[in-house]
């Protein structure tokens, strides 16, 4: 996102993003064919920016998630067409696939509208996501309280950046994305986000507000990539 240009408009709303998973004991060789891959790749005119995380916190330690941020619909098109007229993925199939257990693909779409990152960049080496499990027939009301929350924290000035997201393939869910510089940063803060809530409006719309939100779940789960 800070590597997006262009004062009053929000970039475009597509990340693509890939989950590998190296076969057990070849962690190393995966990360160094990893690298020569990526360097062919930008030697080759990629016109894509990578950028590789693992799981510091969570349930997939040991995946590497490889993703690419942002652009639009049809820019996916043109850059799928520019990289089948290159040898990317022969490479790819020769030097990094033998280390290879498993893949996931998707594409995280952004909702712009409700995130919060100013064009400022930031030295972060963590992002902690939370991932919700959304239940049928609640998006309305979730797409309400998601709204609320978001105008009131930017307009207040809750000291944080965030992007909403969803992911296109697998399972229908919500992330909510949150940069760290180290783990000192995410301490929880002195206010709670529903006191802050409360300050800015009233008790009944802070509860109200974050029981729509939370009522629209089966469940969530927490993970912080590096």
């Amino acid at each position: 996102a800070d590597s997006h240009e262009g004062e009053g408009a929000s970039p475009p709303p597509l990340a693509d993003i890939w989950v590998i998973t190296p076969l057990q004991g070849h962690t190393g060789e995966f990360e160094a064919a990893l690298r020569d891959h990526l360097a062919v790749r930008k030697a080759a005119g990629d016109p894509r920016d990578w950028d590789t995380y693992t799981v510091a916190v969570g349930e997939e330690v040991g995946t590497y998630g490889v993703r690419s941020c942002c652009f639009g619909w049809a820019d996916h098109d043109a850059y799928m067409e520019w990289s089948n007229g290159t040898e990317l993925q022969t490479h790819w199939n020769e030097n990094v696939h033998p280390h290879v257990d498993s893949y996931e693909h998707y594409l995280d779409v952004i909702d712009w509208e409700n995130s919060h990152w100013p064009t400022d960049g930031g030295d972060w080496n963590f992002v902690g996501v939370t991932k919700w499990n959304p239940k049928p027939g609640d998006g309305p009301a979730r797409g309400e309280a998601i709204k609320k929350m978001s105008t009131m924290a930017r307009e207040n000035g809750w000291d944080s950046r965030w992007i909403w997201m969803s992911s296109m393939g697998g399972p229908a869910n919500l992330m909510l994305a949150v940069p760290h510089k180290n783990f000192a940063d995410m301490a929880p803060p002195e206010m709670s986000f529903y006191d802050f809530m409360v300050k800015h409006s009233s008790e009944e719309v802070a509860s109200s507000t974050l029981q729509a939100f939370s009522n629209s779940f089966w469940g969530s789960e927490y993970t912080v990539y590096q």
